[in-house]
């Protein structure tokens, strides 16, 4: 596991991410940090990374060494970031559950 990887894709969108081993399991895994922000004039944004953001070269490997300590905590970043994101969606929707059915 080293700093933030940088993914282009096709279709030109420029991303970060982190490929880590799952603690639980050993397995590899990936973990899509942000896209890419490129200032025009240079400038830092004053605002502490997280996961989906728009993020610097600095702000992602800030936000690779918080991932990191996690880890080395025995916690799975991508799990708790899925499991963060079901709550906040559960919260904006409560009373849509489950798909109607046919």
């Amino acid at each position: 596991m080293h700093g933030p990887l940088s993914r282009l894709y096709p279709s030109g969108k420029k991303s970060w991410a982190l490929r880590y081993r799952r603690p639980s399991d050993g397995r590899p895994a990936n973990l899509t940090l942000g896209s890419v922000f490129d200032s025009a004039d240079g400038r830092e944004v004053d605002v502490k990374p997280s996961i989906g953001g728009h993020l610097t070269l600095r702000a992602a490997h800030l936000l690779v060494a918080e991932l990191k300590h996690e880890i080395a905590l025995g916690r799975d970043p991508g799990s708790i970031h899925i499991a963060a994101t079901a709550r906040s969606r559960q919260r904006a929707a409560p009373g849509r559950c489950m798909p109607p059915s046919r």
